[in-house]
């Protein structure tokens, strides 16, 4: 007699799905976290199109990733960028070589244009073929706008510290002139003075008391300069008469410099009676 047989096999694969579920979960995780972070992160296929994009991609061309999957650069990249950037990956996966820009723009979907440093590393298959690339690019356009800054201050510093050992040695200079003068002048009385004439006394005496108006003058100068640098200049405007100002200015000039300097002033048009500041004019 035929007998028909009914074989019933059955298996348990409760610890299977709980290992795929585990699997899917973790891999949520990992996208999750992959989203989470502020820098671009983008894994293309070994020809070049795009794969997964993180949010932070996505938000910067302003494109869902159902819209951007199997897309090529040229279809959500400013034209300008596609070459170099194809040039990149072409490097990447027929040279299976990692490679790393350290500034390159990308123009965001609102038409502005930030600095990038990006990574892009191939993905090996178990044979050692090049299957995909993952590039992370960030965002260091702050930081370059700040280096930028700090090298323009740093240039400042450099400037000012020059100007201000200029103005130390041109201050030292102009007091160690009158100074000298003093010196002389006064040597001159103490050593000589039986045998000066009084007229001749009075002319160096008179020289001191010149070269200690300029000091004090020059020391006014410093201060005014000093103020000017905390709170501003102080301005006092009057009437003068402004040849006459200038030309005792250039007097004290020359009689300060003995000979050394020539100074010419040529008024022109009518200056003479002026509203003005003599202080900060002198």
């Amino acid at each position: 007699d035929t007998q028909t047989y009914l074989s019933l096999f059955i298996r348990d694969v409760s610890v299977r799905e709980e290992i795929e579920f585990a699997l899917r979960e973790s891999e949520t995780r990992y996208l999750k976290t992959l989203d989470a972070i502020p820098d671009n992160i983008f894994v293309k296929d070994k020809n070049s199109r795009l794969i997964w994009a993180n949010k932070a991609l996505l938000d910067y061309v302003g494109k869902p990733l159902h819209e951007l999957e199997g897309a090529l650069d040229i279809d959500y990249v400013d034209a300008e960028y596609v070459a170099k950037y194809a040039e990149q990956d072409k490097k990447v996966i027929e040279k299976g070589e990692a490679v790393f820009i350290s500034e390159e723009p990308m123009k965001r979907h609102d038409g502005t244009v930030r600095l990038f440093s990006t990574a892009k590393t191939p993905i090996f298959d178990k044979n050692g073929e090049v299957v995909m690339l993952v590039g992370i690019s960030r965002d260091i356009t702050d930081r370059k706008n700040m280096e930028a800054g700090l090298r323009k201050a740093l240039e400042k510093e450099r400037e000012l510290a020059k100007l201000k050992s200029g103005f130390v040695s041109t201050v030292s200079h102009e007091f160690r002139t009158p100074l000298a003068v003093i010196m002389s002048s006064a040597s001159m009385v103490i050593d000589y003075f039986d045998k000066l004439s009084p007229e001749r006394r009075i002319t160096k005496l008179n020289t001191i008391k010149a070269q200690v108006f300029r000091l004090t003058r020059l020391m006014d100068d410093i201060l005014l300069f000093n103020r000017a640098d905390e709170v501003g200049l102080p301005f006092h405007p009057k009437f003068h008469d402004a040849n006459a100002l200038v030309f005792s200015i250039i007097e004290e000039i020359r009689a300060s410099f003995a000979s050394n300097v020539s100074i010419e002033f040529t008024p022109q048009n009518n200056c003479a009676i002026q509203y003005l500041d003599g202080d900060l004019l002198r």
